[in-house]
C-alpha cells in the first residue's frame, strides 16, 4: 500500500493544514492509500494514523526522516505532500508512479522543491544516514541537500507536465488552470487568502 505523507513540526502550520490536507486527498483520487501524519504535536489532528517524527531533525530538515526510513513506513511506497500545497483536481498520478524516486525541479533555482516527492522504500537511506547537523551550516534547506546526493533524479515536471504548480512562479492569482497541485511555499500561505479559488479549494 501507499503511504500519503505529512509532517508538521513545530508551530508555523496549524492542525487544520493537516486536516484539510488530508480531506483534499480524499477528495482528488480514486488511489487505495492510508494518510499517515509525523508530528511533534497531537493537538487538533483528525488524522487516524498520527505517529512521531522519530527524528531530531527540526522544520523543513525533518522531511529526511523519509528517507530513514521511519518504522511506521516500513515497505511502504511514499507520498509525500507539503502542508502549505493546494489540491484542486485528481492526483491519481503520483500513485502511478513506481521508480525509486521523484521530486519537484525548484520554480526558481537550479536545484530541487521537495514540496512533493514519490519515493520507493529502500531508496535514499544514505541522504538521512550521514547526515548530521553540521550540514545545516552548508545547505540552505533539505531539498538542497537532497539534490547533492541526488541531482539525476526524476522530475515531476517531466514526469507529469503541468500536473504541479507554483503559485508565485505561475501567476496563479487568477485560478489554478489545468494543474492539479499547488505549491505555496514562501509566502502567502493557503490560510490567509479570505475569497477567491484558494479559500474555496482550501477546505
Amino acid at each position: 500500500m501507499t503511504s500519503v505523507v505529512c509532517i508538521k513540526v513545530g508551530d508555523k502550520y496549524g492542525p487544520e493544514y493537516v486536516n484539510k490536507l488530508e480531506r483534499m486527498v480524499k477528495k482528488h483520487t480514486w488511489a487505495d492509500y492510508e494518510f499517515v501524519c509525523l508530528t511533534d504535536n497531537y493537538k487538533g489532528l483528525e488524522c487516524q494514523h498520527a505517529f512521531p517524527t522519530g527524528t531530531h531533525l527540526e522544520g523543513w530538515w525533518s522531511k529526511l526522516v523519509l528517507f530513514k526510513p521511519h518504522p511506521v513506513l516500513k515497505d511502504k511506497r511514499i507520498v509525500y505532500i507539503d502542508l502549505d500545497t493546494v489540491i484542486v483536481n485528481n492526483i491519481d498520478f503520483l500513485f502511478e508512479y513506481k521508480k525509486a524516486f521523484c521530486i519537484l525541479k525548484d520554480f526558481w533555482a537550479p536545484s530541487h522543491n521537495s514540496s512533493v516527492m514519490a519515493i520507493r522504500q529502500g531508496f535514499g537511506e544514505d541522504i538521512y544516514g550521514v547526515f548530521d547537523k553540521d550540514m545545516m551550516n552548508l545547505y540552505s534547506g533539505d531539498q538542497d541537500w537532497i539534490f547533492n546526493r541526488y541531482p539525476g533524479a526524476d522530475i515531476w515536471q517531466g514526469v507529469a507536465p503541468g500536473k504541479i504548480g507554483s503559485y508565485k512562479a505561475d501567476n496563479l492569482q487568477n485560478g489554478p488552470k489545468d494543474f492539479s497541485l499547488i505549491c505555496f511555499h514562501g509566502d502567502p500561505k493557503p490560510h490567509t487568502f479570505t475569497e477567491g479559488w484558494v479559500k474555496d479549494a482550501w477546505v
